[in-house]
């Protein structure tokens, strides 16, 4: 980004995503936290990109996906950084049960067309190259 300055000379500001970076500042450097805390979310921020944990950006990481990376972490441990609102709750799949479905309109069955068995992923119908180019349809959660 360029800005220019009334002398006519220009001052230019290169505005870097560093993620972690010596000038970042966290949620859990504002808030009260433990150096166990910032363990845990400092492992969040390392692994929530990687594909092994979803197919966008920034992918939720589920208990199980905590305990792999490190086993000592509790559901506990988790649940106290979502009170302290440093981490949320988010939905990310849901299992379908056949036996719920009455008549469905075109976009719900367009939905559960993309089903991988009974389960839904909610990020896989985001990434969904069909969905997208459905002009009128949104997925709310």
């Amino acid at each position: 980004m360029s800005l220019s300055t009334s002398n006519g000379l220009n001052d230019y500001f290169l505005f870097n995503d560093l993620r972690n970076g010596h000038s970042t500042i966290h949620s859990w450097d504002i808030k009260e936290t433990t150096e166990r805390q910032k363990e845990i979310c400092y492992l969040l921020l390392k692994n929530r990109r990687k594909s092994v944990y979803g197919c966008l950006d920034g992918n939720p990481l589920s208990l199980k996906h905590f305990q792999d990376l490190d086993k000592s972490i509790s559901k506990s441990e988790l649940e106290e950084l979502v009170e302290l609102e440093i981490l949320k709750k988010v939905d990310y799949a849901f299992q379908i049960n056949p036996e719920n479905i009455k008549e469905l309109i075109e976009d719900e069955q367009i939905i559960l067309d993309k089903c991988e068995g009974d389960v839904l992923v909610v990020d896989k119908l985001k990434a969904n190259r069909v969905l997208k180019l459905k002009k009128n349809f949104q997925l709310k959660q």
